[in-house]
């Protein structure tokens, strides 16, 4: 998750000099494949900002002609326009003659630190530089370290690991294993291990670097401190939430106890402990905790300083967990676009502010827009961390829900089975990326209709989180909530109630009752209190989430039209046609808008209207718009799939009311291949099975 990059600083002979380390917010993590770019040329060309569209002048030379780029600092407008060349001058010249080894990647004006191509420039000039330099000098040592931050900054993380693996060498054999400089070596090489994926080679260096600082430089020494802040993200990344937690809290404490609660350690260790409260499941105090967090990083380094705006993100990530959609996306809009104007659109922030804007939009049911951002992504993480890392793979499985919800089943299910089984593999079947995964698996199950496979995922699923984060975190819940529907369509109802319950229950006492999650819950709770002909009690919990969905979501979310559906459903069982038809039409159109007119929802809506429009004695018009949701749903789903068989009951049953020409005979073949169908998968006694049986009794007996 979200971390940065600090320097790390270490004295010698009175010149300041960076050594890299891990802190704050992290660019996406993970091996890429082998680069073949050259290290270090003199000044490498650097993109000019996309919206530069006359001369701009150098800050420092005060000349426009050459490219002149935006520096990737604090600076903005004007004040952030040089030529590479002359900032690499600038550096050279502070270091030879002020002893002021910082301007290689600090600016000199706003003491921001310089990122993307500009620091890679900045950084490969000094590498070069210090060529003629014994292979141990330290400075030649130091501008390894400072060019290993600068590839890691724009995704060329393979040529980090590998520079992280010549210092640790170097100072190892120099200065011996547990001398200062070996272990701020030995720290970095395991950040560069947590950024590949490769969480157990990092724990076991961090451990020992914790256990080293601690003897030679003291339990409370900043280096020590920040080693123990990035062994509790390793643990995150292995999925040991509650010790991760304990450990950033720890850490934060005696931060706020030596340097104050607004210093540049402290209002971090805040943002690292607000995230293990998310993940937690403590929603509302990780929100708290960051408001507090972006408002004080905001008045000591500025709204647009790195340090703000991934606290920003992150905040806008917590606002996603509480269902404050609306508010996250225009904190994730205004994050993306000052990255993409500071740093450009593949810088490894920028990609991460991208991703969060992405599900920002997805939450508000805007999955095209989300889809075409997300697939961005994942070709960059494809392209700079592997295909098979864990940052990519959990990427691939967020874009198959993505699909899954514009009603691609077929492509999402691929895609899940397989990174189900790559990430099981890797991790391990208890990992909670393998969990969420799965439970995603069965949720798109359901959407496909094999309802029996969704409960055999959900049911690994469901005990495992409730052992690993608690029966009442939200992920349990959200996981009852998936079996509840699984069972309901199953015709286990009594099951399935019980679930519901104890989802909505949890879902009231920890996000609210008001939380889309908790009031889609109770839709589908009413839904299947309709199937137990509890009819009464259905539509009026139905109709009260619906209303609450349209004020917290609005009208044209898919939340709320399947709130319609439901609502219409529920009406027809009730035997009020009218009413089942008229809210019916209302959702059926919208749903085309929003969805599509051959999105799964959208034909289920369709189904639902037709049976309405027979119950309200319009069977033509059933009949028309029964055959075109059939002819479709033959083409998008299969002939097996329940909405397909249930639009095949209605139809044909419209048919035979009818009695128009051949129809008859086709009505008939409808009735029985649906009937035939649905007691092969569910059985006679389940509740579609009856419905269809009922209508051969009626029009063929």
């Amino acid at each position: 998750l979200d971390r940065r990059r600090a320097t790390e600083r270490r004295t010698r002979q009175g010149n300041p000099t960076e050594s890299k380390a891990t802190d704050g917010a992290m660019p996406p993590t993970g091996p890429p494949p082998p680069s073949t770019a050259p290290l270090a040329p003199a000044a490498p060309h650097v993109a000019p900002s996309p919206e530069q569209t006359e001369p701009r002048q150098c800050i420092i030379c005060l000349d426009d002609e050459g490219e002149v780029v935006q520096k990737g600092c604090c600076c903005r407008g004007e004040a952030g326009m040089v030529h590479v060349e002359c900032l690499i001058e600038e550096a050279v010249h502070a270091s030879e003659n002020r002893n002021d080894w910082s301007a290689w990647f600090v600016c000199g004006i706003c003491r921001g630190k310089h990122v993307g191509d500009v620091n890679l420039a900045l950084a490969q000039a000094r590498e070069v530089r210090s060529h003629d330099l014994p292979e141990d000098d330290m400075e030649r040592v130091d501008a390894k370290l400072c060019l290993s931050s600068a590839l890691e900054d724009v995704g060329r993380f393979g040529e980090a690991l590998a520079l992280d693996e010549e210092v640790v060498e170097v100072r190892r054999a120099r200065f011996g294993d547990e001398d200062p400089r070996t272990l701020s070596a030995a720290h970095n090489l395991a950040y560069s291990y947590s950024i590949m994926g490769r969480n157990e080679d990092a724990e076991r260096i961090q451990i020992q670097v914790v256990d080293a600082r601690a003897r030679v430089l003291g339990a409370e020494h900043p280096q020590t401190l920040l080693s123990r802040n990035n062994l509790a993200r390793t643990y995150t990344a292995r999925g040991q939430f509650k010790k991760a937690s304990e450990l950033h809290f720890d850490v934060w404490e005696v931060r706020k106890r030596l340097w104050g609660a607004e210093a540049q350690q402290s209002l971090i260790s805040a943002n690292d402990v607000a995230l293990s409260y998310r993940r937690l499941g403590r929603y509302e105090e990780a929100a708290a905790l960051q408001r507090t967090t972006v408002e004080a990083s905001g008045r000591v380094y500025g709204a647009s300083h790195q340090y703000s705006l991934t606290m920003t993100k992150s905040l806008a990530e917590t606002y996603n967990c509480l269902g404050r959609y609306a508010e996250a996306l225009a904190l994730n809009e205004a994050v993306l676009a000052e990255l993409r104007e500071s740093t450009g659109d593949d810088y490894p922030y920028t990609i991460q502010a991208k991703w969060s804007t992405s599900m920002s939009r997805r939450f508000l049911g805007r999955a095209r827009e989300a889809l075409a951002m997300q697939q961005t992504v994942l070709e960059w993480s494809q392209r700079k961390l592997g295909p098979e890392h864990p940052r990519t793979l959990g990427y691939e499985s967020e874009v198959a829900v993505t699909r899954s919800e514009l009603g691609l089943y077929t492509e999402a299910e691929a895609t899940l089975r397989r990174v189900l089984e790559l990430t099981e593999t890797a991790c391990g079947t208890d990992h909670p990326d393998s969990l969420l995964t799965r439970g995603d698996l069965g949720s798109l199950c359901i959407a496909q209709g094999l309802f029996a496979e969704a409960v055999d995922h959900l049911h690994i699923v469901l005990p495992k989180k409730q052992t690993q984060l608690g029966p009442t975190h939200p992920s349990t819940l959200s996981t009852a909530s998936s079996l509840a529907m699984a069972l309901s369509r199953l015709g286990r109802f009594e099951e399935a109630l019980a679930a519901h319950t104890t989802a909505i229950t949890g879902y009231r006492d920890v996000i609210g009752a008001e939380h889309p999650k908790t009031l889609i819950a109770i839709v589908h709770h009413a839904e299947t209190l309709c199937e137990t002909e509890e009819v009464d009690e259905a539509a009026e919990l139905a109709r009260s989430a619906r209303i609450s969905l349209e004020t917290v979501v609005g009208d044209m979310h898919p939340l709320t039209l399947e709130a319609g559906r439901v609502v219409g459903v529920v009406a027809q069982a009730q035997g009020d046609h009218s009413e089942a038809v008229s809210v019916l039409t209302a959702t059926l159109s919208k749903m085309k808008t929003a969805h599509g007119p051959e999105h799964p929802a959208t034909l289920k809506a369709a189904v639902a209207l037709g049976d309405a429009l027979c119950g309200a004695e319009r069977t033509a018009e059933a009949f028309a718009l029964l055959k075109d949701a059939h002819a479709t749903l033959c083409h998008t789903l299969v002939e097996s799939h329940p909405i397909t068989t249930a639009a095949a009951s209605t139809l044909g049953a419209a048919m035979l009311q009818l009695g128009e020409g051949d129809g008859n005979g086709n009505g008939e073949a409808l009735l029985r291949a649906a009937l035939a169908v649905e007691v092969e998968r569910f059985g006679p006694e389940h509740p579609a099975s009856k419905r269809t049986q009922a209508r051969v009794d009626r029009w063929l007996t």
